[in-house]
């Protein structure tokens, strides 16, 4: 029973430093330097929280590699979207 409540604990932190590793970036809404030049510089709101699916595991080890494959490929998702936002504003300037 303890070694379960253990394995338990153990994933819940592990749970909670991915928790607190997600990369969030503060909104600003749109400023302009000098307006009579009219350049203004665009900062949208991007968040990053992977989601976790994890069905039928027991094993600490088993939900471990679990989470890590699907950080994994949700870090490549995120990266894939980004290079197109990039890719799209500056083919657009």
């Amino acid at each position: 029973m303890f070694g379960q409540l253990k394995a338990f604990a153990k994933m819940q932190r592990e749970f909670s430093k991915m928790k607190e590793s997600q990369t969030k970036f503060s909104k600003q809404s749109v400023s302009t330097t000098q307006p009579s030049k009219g350049g203004m510089v665009l900062r949208p709101q991007i968040t990053y929280s992977p989601k976790y699916v994890i069905q039928g595991v027991s094993d600490p080890e088993a939900v471990r590699k679990t989470i890590a494959k699907q950080e994994t490929q949700s870090q490549r998702d995120f990266e894939a979207k980004m290079n197109n936002l990039v890719m799209k504003l500056m083919s657009a300037e």
